[in-house]
């Protein structure tokens, strides 16, 4: 079932096209009524249809049922149509500047989905849906559309462009929840202060440009996708003439998702800004995130939505821009970024234990969990098994050696033996994350460096795990013609551990059975550390004399740039920035 068709044989009888015909526009129109009061409106439109074919001749050996041919052809077309209404008012009074803005929108997006396919063709090498049998065509439409329509307001006001404070509020009415619980409302609220103007900087420390410390707090709901309240059947694809459930149940009493948040921080710039920072500490709370659990197949499905509980998020950001060279000529330019996230299930819905936030598990494989008052991003799976707590053996001297979470060997093959039980193996999330920016500009020539770092979490990789088991990786090199002694204890079976001194029996099974199987998620599971030099630009300005003599333009550039250009890190193949995809969104800690 994972083989795959010759390459060249592919590139001679696979044959797929697309084509994407996409539509934007938007209309705008405003009146001032007073100097003070203006009416807007605005309207946008994005639409796009996007046809996928695609032709798989006959003679393949992988795929049975395709043996005679298959072709397919899926046309998805996305409509996005938004609209907004709104006024502003703006008056100044005395040293107090004050800004009202009221309005109204509305957004619809609608999905339409066609899919088609044929196979098993009758008559040779005519792909053609009127050549395959009822029985071996599929057809599927589908039809997705949502609304929300929202009232909002935004009251900002000044005092002498030193002290800011902003109030806003926002409702929303959304087509995907049911009546009752459509209906949310989020307000935010956020000052800054000026500090030196309060205190005058510019006579009493003139080497302090700016400082600013600002604070802000906000609640911001959240609906859902479309179609998740209600249970409704679909054209059975075992039985004709049927329907059936999907295997997800839906829930009608889903609540909209709510987040509160706040956020202190403290801005500066001095020396004429030849040096600046930024320090940002943030803490916010999830409550009712609308998640998929997995159910008893009893029920007659395999998951159902529900409001999940209280995920928390908090942190810290900082960054910092200096400017060590400045003159005419040469000009340097640096900027550094560093920040850590913590993120914590705080509690699930009453009879839920774990939380899967994965959809990708390699068969069941790979399972990232959380659990209340756990962090997020837990990764688990099955690996060796090891010695209980408290376990010992006597060496070759009559030592007592504690062998507690060493490695269980078979005395017989001298191979490790893999556990059937669930174990801890890791974190997707990193520790910290980092950036540097650096600019150095001569004259008109200039040089443009951008690295990223990240520090610590985990991954599980299929790909080295494929690899590794096919030998394609230079990790199972290690005792192909002598064998080996796998470090660990046998088990013996008076309850006893001893030291493991058998060598490998058979080296091809000790490797892709064993150690490099994707079952073994512990060996396949890799530190995502990385340090990166993201971009790499050399750019060139010609002279102002030059771009002038073409009449038209104001400034004209020639640029070499690389992406990507190098990256160390303990990952064995390719990126560690990894992600798995599944049902059109991306989930970390699988690749």
């Amino acid at each position: 079932a994972s083989d795959v068709e010759n390459p060249y044989w592919m590139l001679d009888n696979y044959k797929m096209s697309d084509n994407t015909e996409r539509f934007t526009g938007s209309f705008n129109v405003k009146a001032d009524i007073t100097d003070w009061w203006w009416i807007g409106y605005r309207m946008g439109i994005d639409s796009y249809t996007s046809d996928y074919h695609n032709r798989i001749a006959p003679g393949g050996v992988v795929k049975r049922e395709w043996q005679n041919g298959m072709m397919s052809d899926n046309t998805r077309k996305y409509e996005y149509l938004t609209t907004n209404l709104m006024m502003n008012f703006n008056k100044q009074f005395g040293d107090f500047n004050v800004n009202l803005m009221l309005g109204t929108s509305t957004d619809k997006t609608d999905v339409k989905t066609t899919n088609r396919m044929a196979w098993n063709f009758q008559v040779d090498n005519v792909l053609a849906y009127g050549n395959a049998p009822e029985a071996n065509k599929k057809f599927a439409y589908n039809l997705s559309s949502k609304r929300l329509v929202s009232v909002f307001g935004e009251l900002r006001a000044d005092w002498k462009n030193t002290i800011f404070a902003t109030v806003t509020g926002r409702n929303d009415w959304s087509s995907t929840l049911a009546k009752g619980n459509n209906s949310y409302f989020y307000p935010s609220v956020s000052a800054s202060v000026l500090l030196n103007e309060i205190f005058n900087f510019r006579a009493n420390a003139s080497w302090i440009n700016l400082l600013k410390v600002r604070a802000s707090w906000a609640n911001v709901g959240n609906d859902t996708d479309p179609y998740q309240i209600i249970d409704c059947y679909t054209n059975s694809n075992d039985f004709s003439s049927a329907y059936s459930l999907t295997a997800s149940l839906k829930n009608p009493y889903l609540r909209p998702e709510n987040v509160r948040s706040w956020e202190a921080g403290i801005e500066a710039k001095m020396f004429k800004g030849r040096w600046g920072f930024d320090i940002a500490f943030y803490d916010s709370s999830t409550t009712d995130q609308i998640i998929s659990v997995p159910t008893d197949w009893i029920t007659g499905a395999s998951s159902t939505m529900i409001n999940a509980g209280e995920v928390r998020n908090y942190g810290v950001e900082l960054s910092t821009n200096f400017r060590p060279v400045w003159n005419k000529d040469w000009k340097l330019n640096i900027s550094l970024n560093w920040s850590k996230n913590w993120n914590y299930l705080e509690s699930l819905a009453d009879g839920v234990d774990v939380w899967q936030l994965n959809k990708n598990t390699i068969g069941s494989r790979v399972l990232i969990y959380a659990y209340p008052g756990e962090r997020l991003g837990q990764i688990y799976g099955t690996g060796f098994k090891r010695a209980p707590e408290g376990a010992f053996y006597y060496d070759e001297n009559g030592q007592r050696v504690d062998c507690s979470n060493q490695v269980i060997v078979d005395k017989g093959t001298g191979n490790p033996i893999l556990s059937e039980e669930l174990t801890y193996v890791g974190n997707m999330y990193p520790k910290w994350r980092a950036g540097a920016n650096l600019n150095l500009r001569y004259k008109s020539l200039a040089l443009t460096m951008a690295f990223t770092a990240s520090y610590g979490g985990q991954a599980y990789s299929l790909t080295n795990a494929i690899f590794s088991y096919m030998g394609k990786n230079t990790n199972s090199l290690e005792g192909r013609y002598d064998g080996l002694i796998h470090d660990g204890v046998n088990a013996n079976s008076d309850g006893t551990f001893t030291k493991n001194t058998t060598v490998t029996t058979n080296i091809v099974d000790y490797w892709n059975a064993c150690v490099w199987h994707r079952n073994n998620v512990e060996m396949n599971t890799f530190d995502t550390s990385f340090l990166k030099l993201k971009e790499l630009r050399l750019e060139y300005a010609l002279p102002k004399k030059v771009v002038a003599r073409t009449k038209g333009l104001q400034g004209l550039s020639v640029a070499l740039f690389m992406t990507n250009v190098f990256c160390i890190t303990k990952w064995p193949q390719f990126d560690p920035e990894v992600a798995s995809i599944s049902g059109g969104s991306l989930y970390g800690g699988v690749e």
